[in-house]
């Protein structure tokens, strides 16, 4: 007998793998209708709660960002204004270049000589550059020496102060982490206020970008530079003693031939 046509196309010996004539399951489709957003399953009450958070959110980062870019905008302008005034003032060199000295006695007395060789003749000591100062004391040159390189930062901080204290708060700063003598501490403080007049946003740009104190050599950031042309002269006459006319190498880079005293005994 002959296989008939059914046979011959599924034979009997032949391995067919499971299911591959069985009916397949049918995977239920999901409607695009049916993901319906958490959203709209909100109460109108709960709908209008998120709305007002999110347009609330939104116009406090629009204010945020629109009072940092105001901000910015006066810091930058301010800053260009004052770094040109600066610009126009003379170089501070002079005052380290005079014949003019400070000299101390065996009894510590201080008092101004016309040179090096005159202090010299009256058993006197050169102890810094240029006339004498409220800072031309032992202890306040004292303090120059120990700080040398660390007075630029403490001087900086310090003077942020005059934000949120004025003054006084300046003042108090000076007093308790560096230690001069009255009369010093007030040429220091009075050079900060003189700074919050002339270099105040150069000094708060230089702030914010992280300036070095010099950049790359003896060229000053744009804030100590602002100090020492705009606010300078008046603090060495004030002072008398800073640690250039002492002959004391800093943290800030100077012109050593020109800008530190080289007749200190």
């Amino acid at each position: 007998m002959k296989p008939n046509g059914s046979d011959r196309s599924r034979p009997a010996d032949r391995h067919v793998p499971f299911g591959l004539f069985s009916t397949p399951k049918m995977v239920p489709t999901t409607r695009s209708s049916d993901k319906t957003p958490s959203y709209n399953k909100l109460a109108p009450d709960e709908r209008g709660r998120l709305n007002f958070k999110r347009r609330f959110a939104l116009r406090l980062l629009l204010s945020v960002t629109s009072v940092i870019f105001a901000f910015s905008v006066v810091i930058l302008m301010g800053a260009a204004v004052q770094d040109h005034r600066a610009s126009k003032r003379p170089s501070t060199e002079s005052y380290y270049q005079g014949a003019q000295v400070c000299g101390s006695t065996h009894a510590a007395n201080f008092a101004a000589f016309q040179s090096a060789f005159e202090a010299h003749e009256k058993n006197a000591l050169v102890v810094h550059c240029g006339d004498c100062g409220d800072c031309s004391t032992s202890g306040d040159i004292s303090i120059y020496k120990k700080t040398r390189n660390s007075l630029t930062g403490t001087a900086t901080s310090c003077a942020t102060k005059v934000f949120t204290g004025g003054r006084s708060a300046v003042h108090s700063c000076f007093e308790t982490d560096v230690g001069f003598t009255a009369e010093c501490n007030d040429c220091w403080t009075d050079n900060v206020m003189c700074d919050l007049v002339n270099c105040a946003f150069t000094c708060t740009k230089s702030l914010f970008l992280g300036q070095q104190n010099n950049k790359g050599d003896t060229s000053l950031n744009a804030c100590l530079f602002c100090d020492e042309r705009m606010c300078g002269p008046q603090f060495i006459e004030c002072a008398g003693a800073n640690r250039r006319r002492c002959g004391i190498v800093s943290d800030i880079e100077r012109n050593g031939a020109v800008e530190v005293c080289a007749t200190v005994d």
